[in-house]
């Protein structure tokens, strides 16, 4: 379980960012609507919902198309998927912790069926395109 851990601070960059956490409570109503515009906040909310929510197409949507060209959705998708198979994952919750144009802190609280109960924190690099955000995966 640690390596798994491990490997996903690695692929997502993972440190530590302080702040009080904010868990949302918004419920993913549209998953079809484009990347969401407006403040990082409002951008990181929504990439947290749809995080949670397991549709992962529209998460990848919500990737800079650099970090696309570099991870194929294939890849991308089976990331999520197998860590929720390797995990037993039974529920996640990503609440946003704190954001800036360039960052967005998350808190991950993972529940799994055989190992109990994991939280970490994670960091994820935010672009701006044209007054639309995206994760620098």
């Amino acid at each position: 379980m640690i390596v798994i851990l491990i490997g996903i601070g690695v692929v997502l960059g993972v440190r530590q960012f302080g702040g009080d956490s904010t868990p949302s409570e918004q419920i993913v109503e549209n998953e079809e609507t484009e990347v969401a515009e407006g403040s990082p906040y409002d951008f990181a909310d929504r990439f947290a919902l749809i995080w949670m929510s397991g549709n992962y197409s529209v998460l990848f949507d919500m990737v800079h198309e650099d970090s696309q060209r570099l991870t194929p959705y294939t890849v991308f998708a089976d990331f999520y998927n197998n860590f929720e198979a390797v995990t037993s994952l039974t529920k996640i919750t990503v609440s946003v912790v704190n954001v800036t144009a360039e960052a967005a802190s998350f808190h991950v609280d993972l529940r799994t069926r055989y190992y109990g109960t994991f939280e970490y924190k994670v960091v994820l690099k935010l672009a701006n395109l044209d007054g639309n955000f995206y994760v620098i995966w």
